[in-house]
């Protein structure tokens, strides 16, 4: 694949995964607990992904010598990534949970160095470093004063780590199967940890009882716009582009995310745009375009 198609890719779903935020609030606000949303999240994902895979030759057929590459990247990548991301919030605050998520592609390079011998460089590097202390300024870390318990380093790290195994096992998978297979099966996978974490706990709200119809009526169109927008639609831009790509440069490039989600919040939420998420965005932006440049 040409590595250029693999950057626009993987930029594409990385963008996507900026619009997380918009339907997550829109969720919380109805009264779901976090997990409930990462249910909703992966269950939909898997409504919606799954008639792709009639419209491909072989789309569901899978070696059951295989199956842990998609234990992987769905127990491991999604699951376990959203539970300790979740509970990294709830120990340490967001601020505390963001710079502990980003240090995902340092997980990622370290890994792809021993799995894929993939070369650790300079520029990487230092373009790993600049995409970090960028999104420290975009979330905020800077701006207050952070509370670090050893409960949410110990998630926030898993967060991290989870995020990247979802890079390496899907590249693993795609020496065999295409990026539908794989993201199919992450989800199904990820579904059924999701709900044996919670216990199968889906109640509704106690808010659903006055307006019932409305209510599935919102809480249908928010879980539609996170299993599909920001699910399905991301992990199979981001999947495709590992095709062509190192999975540490995959990861380095997904810090576009923030930036997606810093100018939603502008515009959407009316949130302030200071200089530091400004120079935050900025220098993740030229950290995106260096490791796009090719070598001479």
């Amino acid at each position: 694949m040409d590595s250029r198609l693999s950057y626009l890719y993987v930029c594409i779903g990385a963008s996507l995964w900026g619009f997380i935020g918009v339907f997550v609030r829109a969720l919380a606000d109805l009264g779901f607990t976090p997990m409930q949303i990462v249910v909703l999240r992966t269950f939909t994902a898997s409504l919606c992904i799954t008639p792709l895979l009639f419209y491909q030759k072989g789309g569901f057929k899978v070696a059951l010598s295989d199956l842990w590459l998609f234990f992987g990247t769905g127990v491991f990548g999604i699951t376990f990534n959203n539970f300790c991301y979740v509970n990294s919030i709830e120990s340490g605050g967001l601020a505390v949970a963001a710079l502990l998520l980003y240090t995902a592609p340092s997980f990622v390079m370290v890994l792809s160095l021993f799995i894929f011998r993939e070369p650790f460089t300079k520029g990487k590097g230092l373009a790993l470093f600049a995409a970090f202390i960028g999104c420290c300024l975009v979330t905020g870390v800077f701006a207050g004063r952070l509370t670090l318990t050893a409960a949410g380093l110990l998630y926030g790290l898993g967060s991290a780590l989870g995020y990247a195994l979802y890079s390496i096992f899907s590249k693993l998978a795609l020496r065999r199967y295409s990026s539908t297979t794989i993201c199919a099966y992450s989800f199904y996978f990820a579904l059924v940890a999701a709900l044996v974490t919670i216990g199968f706990d889906m109640k509704l709200p106690l808010r659903a009882a006055g307006d019932l119809g409305g209510f599935l009526l919102r809480t249908a169109g928010a879980s539609l716009g996170l299993g599909f927008i920001c699910a399905v639609l991301p992990y199979l831009f981001y999947t495709k582009g590992l095709g062509g790509l190192e999975a540490g440069r995959a990861s380095v490039i997904a810090f576009l995310e923030p930036v997606v989600a810093a100018v939603l919040g502008l515009f959407l939420f009316a949130e302030p745009l200071t200089p530091a998420k400004m120079g935050g965005m900025l220098l993740i932006l030229v950290s995106v375009a260096a490791l796009s440049l090719r070598k001479k």
